[in-house]
């Protein structure tokens, strides 16, 4: 008796230690989107500034409004919100240079600091781009995630399994007659 006790004990651990494997890998994925999110939104600011050597005062707005939440998005990470920061800051300096009305001996020095900073830009822009930046932990899928990923990309536009389902029947279409074009969807969907 005790055996079998043993044993279900076991089994249920087994099976509490997926569920929590599980939800883990769900929650990584899920966060996922919402920190992709908010990296595009800083590296697109940053190749727009680099792009066109201009940042507008709106620009600068909705820059800040819109990473609000990278902070916390990114587990709390004081560099992403330096970076924020820092971002934020040399862009509206960056705007007041670009609007400062230039005298000769003025000019040039405000176009060496409006160098500087647009270099920043660009050497920043490089460095979050880069595989070892500080995002690249959060942005990064681990095998198990990767795993149930391309299971869910690999099914057709039916909802069937993967290509080597070839037997399977929905709706009184079979695999072959989705391969021949012949079920009514686009030609070649799901084929891989």
């Amino acid at each position: 008796m005790e055996i079998i006790t043993a044993i279900i004990a076991f089994l249920v651990a087994i099976i509490t230690i997926g569920h929590f494997l599980n939800n883990r890998a769900k929650l990584r994925l899920d966060l996922f989107d919402k920190r992709f999110e908010q990296f595009e939104l800083i590296a697109g600011f940053l190749s727009d500034i680099v792009r066109s050597g201009f940042v507008s005062t709106e620009e600068v707005k909705n820059f800040l409004q819109d990473t609000r939440s990278a902070y916390y998005v990114f587990g709390c990470n004081e560099e992403i919100r330096t970076l924020i920061e820092d971002i934020y800051t040399k862009a509206k300096l960056y705007r007041d240079h670009l609007r400062t009305i230039k005298t000769s001996d003025e000019e040039r020095r405000l176009s060496d600091e409006e160098r500087r900073l647009f270099e920043w830009f660009s050497d920043t822009l490089n460095q979050i781009n880069e595989p070892t930046s500080i995002f690249t932990k959060y942005l990064m899928l681990d095998i198990n995630i990767r795993y149930y990923v391309v299971k869910l990309l690999k099914k057709d536009r039916h909802g069937r399994g993967n290509a080597k389902d070839s037997n399977s029947k929905q709706k009184g279409r079979s695999r072959q007659d989705h391969d021949r074009g012949q079920c009514g969807c686009r030609p070649g969907a799901g084929r891989e």
